[in-house]
């Protein structure tokens, strides 16, 4: 299995991205982005930058393996505060090492993928697990720290699954990076407002929880009718 998946070959070409992002945006379609590494959430930045993709950015990382990030925690790390905080991302690893890295990024809030894709085994070598199991090893690893599980109904929140955005401006807004930089502006970027203050759709880190955004809605609300 190792060779085959060392030897493992997919069609990478920009025009074939180029083209099937675009019917994406035509349709409605919201892409889940497969990243090896940081340098491919720069290649998403510039899709949106220059008007190939509008809408929320979701996906996951894979780490531990050829060719993608490596499971060094400073990696990870990296891979968190790169992120933009209104976009939605999972992490990844094979077989062993799915345990560990998924440990990790639990504790940073952060959200995790599980299954017979990347895995066959359990905490050792040669004793086999489905990912039914797998799934209830990491809820476990969850609730022993207190991270609550989404619910459906807000992991279709978390992901914005139904919203589009019609505007390079508006996705960029909406996930959290700068605006494009107009000619002749050398200056600190920012975003029009309509001057109101809304209340953030994320976790205390800056990247989206399960059951956390709701809460501070609720703060947020209560000060401004309070003042």
């Amino acid at each position: 299995m190792a060779h085959a998946m060392a030897n493992l070959v997919m069609d990478a070409a920009p025009d074939f991205y180029l083209e099937n992002i675009k019917r994406c945006v035509e349709n409605g379609i919201q892409p889940y982005f497969a990243l090896p590494h940081i340098h491919g959430l720069e290649l998403v930045e510039r899709l949106i930058r220059r008007g190939y993709y509008m809408g929320p950015v979701n996906g996951f990382f894979s780490t531990g393996a050829g060719g993608v990030c490596g499971v060094n925690p400073f990696d990870l790390m990296e891979l968190v505060r790169r992120t933009p905080h209104g976009s939605c991302f999972t992490y990844q690893s094979t077989f062993r090492l799915t345990y560990p890295i998924s440990m990790m990024m639990i504790a940073l809030g952060q959200h995790t993928r599980a299954g017979i894709e990347e895995n066959l085994w359990d905490t050792k070598k040669g004793v086999r697990a489905t990912t039914m199991q797998m799934i209830e090893k990491q809820v476990a690893m969850a609730k022993l720290i207190g991270r609550p599980i989404a619910t459906p109904e807000q992991a279709r929140q978390m992901l914005k699954i139904g919203v589009t955005y019609k505007t390079t401006e508006e996705t960029l807004a909406n996930i959290g990076l700068p605006p494009n930089r107009e000619k002749g502006n050398m200056g600190f970027l920012v975003h029009k407002t309509d001057g109101c203050f809304h209340p953030v759709a994320q976790g205390g880190c800056g990247h989206i929880h399960a059951g956390e955004w709701e809460k501070e809605a609720v703060r947020v609300r209560s000060v401004v009718t309070v003042k």
